[in-house]
């Protein structure tokens, strides 16, 4: 019995110590999703610039497509501006050094000229690099009003 208690206790203990690497990341990836939302609303190419890997592809609702170049540079030029960047429903799913986030998003603002009033759900695939997270892909679907 004392065989089969101590057996249990190191497999409880290694599950709750392997557990928390995948916690920490999930952590950090949900922070780095909440960075990205403020900076969204400051406007902050800089800040967004370093959470983008240079591959980088966002994927909009009409199945548009833009670089990291792109986005960053619609933001610094000022046609890309939010009045509202809220994310929340956030699920972090960790894969060795690779991520995907999912979550809804509610922005408000301009796009290119365009009033933008949006609820979406979004995926983010992230891959950590030289030892740091960086966002390697974002597709968005809009939630339909009702």
């Amino acid at each position: 019995m004392k065989k089969i208690l101590a057996v249990l206790a190191v497999t409880f203990i290694a599950g709750a110590v392997a557990a928390r690497p995948a916690d920490n990341v999930a952590q950090e990836l949900m922070k780095l999703e909440n960075d990205w939302a403020k900076a969204g609303l400051a406007g902050d190419a800089v800040a967004l610039e370093k959470m983008l890997a240079p591959d980088y592809v966002y994927t909009n609702p009409e199945a548009d497509t833009a670089t990291r170049s792109e986005m960053i540079n619609g933001m610094k030029s000022g046609a890309t501006k939010y009045d509202t960047f809220k994310v929340e429903d956030m699920k972090v799913h960790v894969y060795g050094d690779a991520a995907v986030v999912t979550g809804k998003a509610t922005t408000t603002g301009m796009e290119n000229g365009k009033h933008i009033d949006d609820v979406v759900r979004f995926t983010d695939t992230w891959v950590k690099r030289n030892g740091k997270w960086a966002c390697a892909a974002t597709q968005v679907t809009r939630v339909p009003k009702k």
